[in-house]
């Protein structure tokens, strides 16, 4: 067994090497024109060149070098002459650098024994600048709407134990629509806001970014210069985004408690509990992920726990809440109890 990490990388850069395609085997001898054997450009100036660099599109990924497009698009007049004389040379000679060459492979396991190499494909792990901020916007989005939406459904908990008998009159399909609308709309709205911040952050460190997506937290320890701006709207949104819907969810649940618990039936206090169970369920299970990463000492900050952490509350537990939820159904209860009987 192979432990050495460069001896793995060996081993997978020859496999992955033998099952490239090679095109001269295939086309056979190109016939080439003996007069004029060498790539002529004409055009090319350094003033084109300092041209084509300015058209770079700032939004997209680094490639293997580590450079940003932005950085060479505001060093076009410093850099334009020596890519002139890179560009010309190669044209001279018919090679490029062997820099040029170079990509970043991740093997991406497939499926049997993961000690066989067959069973990777190579991989390349970048993300445009574009794609990775749509991916925080829409992140920051469907976290804001589920702290709203677990607000709103404490709401309707509450007016269903503490005031039954109004609850038809109160949650009505207006209402309901209401909410969700107002849900949705503040978690689309509000992300805009760091996201347009995070947009202009100057990236002058590492583009390798230290999580499985593209988290603020992270993108900000790559950046460089002051970003006192986004940290205090970042500061502003928790409190009034994250903070405020969880002390009304939890401000809910003390009235929802202190109501049961004066129900003199024990029937009667085991219906009203299981009718907010999945709810508070999942409101632990959210807010508990949440917690463990945003109120811990700095000392106890951790890459590798912010990612599982972070893996919970993104995958886990959306995964598993149509679950809770739809456990308490009865008729969800019947086909599960009659599928386990057949079985």
């Amino acid at each position: 067994m192979v432990v050495d990490d460069e001896e793995k990388a060996n081993i997978l850069n020859t496999f992955f090497s033998t099952v490239f395609t090679v095109e001269n085997e295939m086309l056979g001898e190109i016939p080439r024109n003996n007069e004029n054997p060498i790539l002529r450009v004409t055009n090319l100036t350094q003033e084109e060149v300092r041209n084509r660099l300015n058209k770079i599109k700032i939004d997209k990924s680094p490639g293997p070098d580590g450079i940003h497009p932005r950085v060479l698009r505001e060093l076009s007049n410093v850099i334009d002459k020596p890519l002139f004389l890179i560009f010309s040379d190669s044209i001279a000679t018919g090679s490029v650098p062997q820099d040029w060459r170079i990509a970043n492979v991740v093997p991406i396991f497939k499926k049997g024994s993961k000690s066989e190499p067959g069973n990777y494909r190579p991989s390349n792990k970048q993300i445009s600048f574009t794609g990775c901020i749509s991916q925080q916007y829409f992140y920051i989005a469907f976290a804001v709407a589920e702290y709203f939406l677990l607000a709103a459904m404490a709401y309707d908990r509450y007016v269903a134990i503490c005031k039954p008998l109004h609850y038809p009159f109160i949650m009505n399909s207006k209402t309901c629509l209401l909410l969700s609308q107002g849900c949705w709309l503040t978690g689309f709205v509000s992300s805009s806001f760091p996201v347009s911040l995070s947009s202009r952050l100057n990236f002058c460190k590492s583009h390798v970014i230290n999580h499985f997506f593209c988290d603020l937290t992270a993108l900000l320890k790559l950046s460089c210069g002051k970003n006192a701006n986004i940290e205090v709207l970042i500061l502003v949104e928790s409190l009034v985004l994250g903070f405020m819907p969880f002390m009304f969810t939890l401000a809910s649940y003390v009235i929802i408690v202190r109501m049961i618990g004066s129900i003199r039936v024990k029937d009667g206090r085991i219906k009203a509990f299981s009718t907010c169970s999945s709810h508070l369920t999942v409101v632990i299970l959210f807010y508990g992920t949440m917690i463990g990463i945003y109120m811990r000492p700095p000392s106890m900050y951790s890459p590798a726990h912010d990612k599982l952490f972070a893996l919970l509350y993104t995958a886990v537990i959306p995964m598993i809440n149509p679950m809770i939820y739809t456990l308490r159904n009865g008729e969800v209860k019947n086909i599960i109890k009659k599928g386990l009987h057949l079985s």
